[in-house]
């Protein structure tokens, strides 16, 4: 998964540095915008899903671990009925 996300870095860090060569040195923005952004808009939902999957394993993560509250103040096990 981290190579994953190095990549789409790199993948994102190219698109960013060609577009700006093309608009700053050479002039040209018409003629590669249409790739730039067609990349970008295909980057962003594998970034999304990336970051949601990602989540997920954070929340589950933390639902399986004990809390704080947990330790200090249910020692024997005892689960009120509003929790």
């Amino acid at each position: 998964m981290k190579t994953i996300f190095c990549i789409l870095i790199a993948l994102i860090a190219v698109c960013l540095i060609n577009f700006w060569y093309q608009i700053y040195i050479v002039g040209r923005y018409y003629s590669h915008a249409g790739l730039f952004l067609a990349t970008i808009g295909a980057i962003i939902p594998v970034a999304v899903i990336i970051l949601s999957i990602k989540l997920i394993i954070y929340i589950k993560k933390i639902k399986n671990e004990k809390s704080i509250y947990n330790t200090l103040y249910r020692p024997n096990g005892f689960v009120p009925f509003f929790m």
